[in-house]
């Protein structure tokens, strides 16, 4: 018997990674796939009635798409954002590696697409020998940032932070100011680790999926496809899937508020 060819996502906690990552199931099932979500369910907060009722209107329209939750795993000890979130990933390492094996058995699974913040579950897919990709739901010059910061941290004899608004040289991107980087980066400690940690896993795997066209960012796609953002090492496949935008109807932060962005865009340009 011929198995379902099929895609399985695996998005970050929050709504912000699990609304993009039904944009891009949409994707897969107009090209023909079988597709399932793997939610990984946070230990308690107050978003879980948030998650519930999302998946349940995208169930609704979309019945082509199916949910996985996974079990809780114990609430990490750090209280750290970056910090918490890598590590609850990694608690549910042992979930996802026993519901992937599952699959595995009965379907043909073409890809494994991890949300970056979930890096840590690439071991898991390896293990697995499957095909592993990353989608990157934020721009090309952020994620020719991402994958530089290493290079560039290494070079430093202190913090980012001790540069105060002196210009960094990244690959495809102009100058920016040290100041501008995110706060959980510019100095030495849990956050910068963890962010770290994220950044070097990502050319590990088969591919990168970027949401965005090439025609937007040219400077940045192309040093992400020459691998200059990471220089001696070698660089997996970009692949520039974008623009997927939620329009709104299944919960998505799309509608109005992407009318107001793009309104907002025109008039910094002076149109």
């Amino acid at each position: 018997m011929e198995l379902t060819q099929s895609v399985i996502l695996y998005p970050s906690l929050g709504m912000g990674h699990l609304i993009p990552m039904l944009e891009l199931a949409k994707l897969f099932v107009d090209h023909g796939f079988s597709v399932t979500i793997v939610v990984l369910d946070s230990p308690p907060s107050d978003t879980s009635s948030t998650v519930d009722s999302f998946i349940s209107r995208a169930s609704s329209s979309y019945p082509s798409i199916s949910f996985h939750r996974l079990p809780k795993v114990a609430p990490p000890v750090s209280e750290l954002p970056i910090v918490f979130l890598s590590e609850t990933v990694r608690l549910a390492n042992d979930n996802l590696l026993d519901f992937l094996s599952s699959m595995k058995s009965t379907s043909d699974i073409r890809a494994v697409v991890l949300d970056m913040f979930c890096s840590a579950s690439l071991d898991v897919v390896e293990e697995l020998r499957l095909p592993s990709y990353f989608f990157f739901s934020c721009s090309a010059a952020i994620l020719a940032t991402c994958l530089f910061f290493p290079t560039l941290q290494s070079q430093l004899a202190g913090s980012i932070r001790d540069l105060g608004s002196s210009p960094l040289h990244f690959p495809g991107l102009p100058p920016i100011p040290a100041s501008d980087l995110p706060t959980n980066v510019q100095v030495p400690g849990e956050s910068n680790d963890a962010a770290l940690a994220h950044f070097v896993r990502l050319p590990r795997a088969d591919g990168i999926m970027i949401n965005t066209f090439e025609s937007l960012e040219k400077r940045a796609v192309r040093a992400l496809v020459d691998g200059a953002c990471v220089p001696g090492s070698a660089m997996p496949p970009v692949y520039c899937i974008g623009p997927l935008i939620a329009d709104g109807s299944d919960g998505g932060e799309g509608g109005e508020g992407t009318s107001a962005l793009l309104g907002w865009t025109l008039s910094r340009r002076g149109a």
